[in-house]
């Protein structure tokens, strides 16, 4: 701060030539300063991009307070696969991702109901219509059976976690 409040102080030719060197010294740093931040940012962005894909290649719905769920990202860790989490029970999936989780697991609504909750009993979902059950799905995704992992390849509620296999 010093040496652009001398310039600023100096006499009008003393002005005319520190802005000149400060401009032949700044765009030199910043050059400089530029390339090793680009450089540094386009490597870390193309290593993320090889992550990242790694990562969004397979997606775990997960309930961390679930074993099966906990066995299941446990047993990709074992392969070397790094899931991306998708805390459902938090984050509350849309009744449109519902049905493309549906489409992709090939299954009906009936099917990825989680059987034997009580929340499901309270609200009359078992037996109820395809509409009904997603409803419920999307505003208690406790309802829902976990854990679902989605590859490219596909999905799998897996239960056991030996399904996750077909989809790797």
């Amino acid at each position: 701060m010093k040496k652009p409040s001398k310039p600023a102080t100096s006499t009008k030719p003393a002005a005319k030539a520190a802005p000149k060197a400060a401009a032949k010294a700044t765009p030199k740093p910043k050059p400089a300063a530029k390339a090793p931040a680009k450089a540094a940012p386009a490597k870390a962005a193309a290593a993320k991009p090889e992550k990242a894909p790694a990562a969004a290649a397979v997606t775990v719905w997960h309930n961390p307070a679930c074993g099966s769920s906990k066995n299941a990202v446990a047993y990709l860790q074992e392969k070397g696969v790094e899931p991306a989490i998708y805390l459902y029970l938090k984050e509350r999936p849309t009744k449109a991702a519902l049905k493309a989780v549906l489409k992709q697991l090939k299954l009906k609504a009936a099917d990825l109901l989680r059987p034997g909750e009580a929340k499901g009993e309270a609200l009359g979902v078992y037996g109820a219509g395809e509409e009904a059950i997603l409803d419920a799905m999307a505003s208690e995704p406790i309802l829902i059976q976990r854990p679902v992992v989605i590859t490219a390849k596909g999905a799998v509620i897996a239960r056991p976690k030996t399904k996750i296999d077909d989809i790797l």
